[in-house]
C-alpha cells in the first residue's frame, strides 16, 4: 500500500468514526474538553476536504452518468463547496481564538455549528460516493430492448409501474443534488424491487428455454468443451457470474464492423449456467444496433468462464443478463 493509499483509507476511517460525535450539551463543557472537540473538528475538517479531492479509483475515473458527470464533479459541487468550506474553517479558528481568550460558551456557541456543518458534509460525502459504486450512477436506461422483446414474448416484469416512478424520483433527486435522499431511500426501494423482477423474469425464461417455447429469440450453445469453476466456488448470490478469467471483449469484436468504421455496440443476452459453472446457452434478448454484435455478443457468452448460482450453500443452474459492451480503442 502507498503512502497516498494508507492517506486516504486513514481519511475515510476518521470520517466514518467522525459521524458518531454527541451533540452539544446545553452546559457549557470544560476547557479540556473544549480542546479536545476543536483538534478533533479541525482533523475532521482537513481529512473531509482531502476525501473530496483525492482522485477517485481507477475503476470509477472515466465513469459517467446520465447526468454526463463524474465522481469528482459531484464531490467538488456538493462537498464544502468553496463559501462553505471557508465558513467552516473560520468557524474553527473562532473556537480556537475563544478558547484562548477563555470564552468558554463562545468555544462552545462556534462547534456547534462547525460540528453540525462536518455531520451534514460528511453524510453528504458517503452519500455520493455510495450513488458511484452503485449500479444507480450507470448512464443507460437499463434493460430498454431487453424489456421491449420480454413483453414481445408475453415475459411479466412485476412492479413496472413503481419502479419507473422510483427510477424517475431518483433521477429528479441526483440531479437537484439530493444525494442522502436519493440513497438513503429511494435507491433501497428501487434496488430491490429490480432485483425482484430480474428474479421473476430468470424464472420465466429458464422454464420458456427448458421447454423451448421462446419466440423470436436468436440463441447459441457452447463450441468448445466446458472450464468449470474451481473447487465448487459460486457466485454466492442467487444467480451466476462471470469470473475473473472470462474472455477479453476485444478479442470478439466484430472484424466486419471494424472495416465499416462502427466503434460500438451492445447486446444483452440471457446465460443458462449449470451448477459446475459451465454455459448451456445463451439467449439474445437486448439487441445491439447492429446485427454482427448480436452473434458475437452470444459467442462471447457461451466461451464465458462463470461461477455457477448458489441456493442453501450449494451450487445449482441458473441465469442471469449479461450486457457485454464492445468498443474499438483502436
Amino acid at each position: 500500500m502507498t503512502r497516498g493509499t494508507r492517506a486516504a483509507a486513514a481519511a475515510s476511517i476518521w470520517l466514518l468514526t467522525f459521524v458518531t460525535f454527541a451533540s452539544a450539551q446545553t452546559a457549557v463543557l470544560s476547557r479540556e474538553q473544549l480542546q479536545a472537540l476543536v483538534d478533533e473538528s479541525g482533523t475532521a475538517l482537513r481529512n473531509l476536504i482531502a476525501a473530496r479531492d483525492q482522485p477517485p479509483a481507477s475503476a470509477l475515473a472515466f465513469k459517467r452518468d446520465k447526468r454526463g458527470k463524474s465522481p469528482t464533479d459531484d464531490l467538488k459541487q456538493y462537498v464544502l463547496p468553496q463559501e462553505l468550506q471557508l465558513k467552516l474553517e473560520t468557524l474553527e479558528g473562532n473556537a480556537a481564538r475563544d478558547l484562548g481568550a477563555g470564552d468558554l460558551p463562545g468555544v462552545q456557541f462556534q462547534l456547534v455549528e462547525l460540528r453540525q456543518n462536518l455531520r451534514a458534509g460528511i453524510d453528504r460525502y458517503q452519500a455520493i460516493t455510495e450513488y458511484w459504486r452503485e449500479s444507480a450512477s450507470q448512464p443507460y436506461t437499463e434493460g430498454a430492448a431487453r424489456k421491449a422483446t420480454l413483453k414481445a414474448n408475453g415475459i411479466d416484469t412485476p412492479n413496472q409501474a413503481e419502479i419507473e416512478t422510483l427510477s424517475a424520483q431518483l433521477d429528479q433527486q441526483i440531479a437537484s443534488g439530493d444525494f442522502i435522499a436519493a440513497m438513503r431511500t429511494t435507491w433501497p426501494k428501487l434496488n430491490e424491487l429490480q432485483k425482484q423482477a430480474r428474479t421473476a423474469e430468470y424464472q420465466q425464461l429458464l422454464s420458456r428455454v427448458d421447454a423451448d417455447k421462446l419466440q423470436g429469440f436468436r440463441s447459441a450453445t457452447p463450441g468448445r468443451k466446458c472450464d468449470p469453476a474451481e473447487g465448487g466456488a459460486t457466485s454466492r448470490t442467487d444467480t451466476p457470474s462471470a469470473r475473473p478469467d472470462f474472455p477479453s471483449i476485444n478479442e470478439y469484436f466484430p472484424t466486419s464492423m471494424k472495416r465499416k468504421g462502427i466503434k460500438s455496440g451492445t447486446p444483452e443476452v440471457f446465460v443458462v449456467v449449470d451448477a459446475r459453472g459451465c454455459p448451456e446457452s445463451a439467449v439474445l434478448v437486448g439487441p445491439a444496433e447492429h446485427a454482427e454484435f448480436d452473434d458475437a455478443g452470444l459467442r462471447l457468452a457461451v466461451d464465458g468462464r462463470y461461477f455457477p448460482a448458489q441456493k442453501d450453500g450449494k451450487a445449482v443452474r441458473g441465469g442471469f443478463y449479461l450486457r457485454l459492451s464492445f468498443f474499438d480503442l483502436l
